[in-house]
């Protein structure tokens, strides 16, 4: 390595130069490692929207037995078992900031899964 700086002639350059070669190895290193935590993260959360969708998409299904239900309740996020009644079933379709226009289609597209007196 002597050899090759005694044949350099503008060493300082050829420090520097080496030095920020080096800190750039260590900033992709670090990003790599924020990437490898980051990465994981989202996918869990990917993971649990998709689940959370799936369950309230599960009951309109053709093959699903859940039929004849006393409420269908579509609307805000709200705790349903402090809205129905204690031994009564029931489906939530809930969706934040959903208009009432879009609610009233929803009701015309799954009033099927109703009982008659539902």
């Amino acid at each position: 390595m002597s050899g090759i700086l005694k044949k350099l002639k503008n060493k300082k350059k050829f420090a520097c130069a080496v030095v920020l070669a080096a800190l750039e190895a260590v900033l992709i290193v670090f990003r790599l490692y924020i990437l490898g935590i980051l990465l994981p993260c989202v996918l869990l959360l990917n993971w649990l929207v998709k689940n959370k969708l799936e369950k309230q998409r599960r009951p309109f299904y053709p093959h699903s037995l859940i039929r004849n239900v006393d409420y269908l309740i579509i609307g805000d996020m709200c705790d349903a078992s402090e809205i129905v009644p204690e031994g009564s079933t029931y489906v939530q379709i809930a969706a934040p900031g959903r208009g009432l226009a879009a609610s009233y289609e929803i009701l015309r597209h799954t009033f099927s899964i109703l009982k008659e007196n539902g």
